[in-house]
């Protein structure tokens, strides 16, 4: 076989015999294709270049992917929070818009509520706290404290009622974060209408 048949050969992807006992030069064009011997391959496949970097990038991967995990973690606890505590605000002004419509004048439709001072969860199904109980989606009712107190001890128009609502958050982070549970309190005054 001449050395014309062995470069059809080669460019019809066929590796001529002589490669395989290493008596061409160590890389040899054919038109515009680069053929190495098999040895060349199997060695510059284990060195190329560029192979080191591969295990730069595992560790710098190793080092930062464990903190930027934990700094999005802390911003969806953090994001947590500030949803339960408008929760909290929103739910709290509902019960005492709620309160102060039953006051000493109230309806007969409407029931008298107060002035004994009234300490409970949001799962306990008193009626003053049932209108709240849809505005509390990522809290569990019964962790959430309700405290309704008339401090002039009468619930006649125009006296005070105060309302309050308390809960403790739990970060689903604990041991990583600063912080592990925060309580969280939302309180609102309003004079009785009726």
């Amino acid at each position: 076989m001449s050395d014309t048949d062995s470069m059809q050969l080669c460019r019809g992807r066929v590796c001529p015999p002589n490669w395989i006992s290493g008596t061409m030069s160590n890389s040899t064009n054919f038109g515009n294709q680069r053929y190495r011997p098999m040895a060349q391959h199997v060695s510059g496949f284990r060195h190329r270049q560029g192979s080191g970097r591969q295990g730069v990038c595992a560790a710098e991967t190793a080092i930062t992917l464990p903190i930027a995990l934990l700094i999005i973690f802390a911003m969806l606890d953090l994001g947590l929070v500030s949803a339960r505590q408008n929760a909290l605000e929103y739910s709290v002004r509902r019960i005492c818009r709620d309160v102060t419509t039953h006051g000493s004048d109230a309806d007969v439709v409407q029931t008298q509520w107060g002035p004994a001072p009234i300490e409970s969860n949001a799962g306990s199904g008193i009626p003053m706290v049932q209108s709240a109980v849809q505005t509390l989606p990522t809290m569990a009712l019964e962790d959430v404290a309700v405290s309704i107190v008339w401090p002039s001890g009468s619930n006649d128009p125009g006296d005070r009622v105060e309302v309050s609502l308390r809960y403790v958050h739990d970060s689903f982070l604990y041991g990583w974060l600063p912080w592990t549970e925060w309580t969280l309190t939302s309180r609102c005054t309003m004079p009785i209408v009726n």
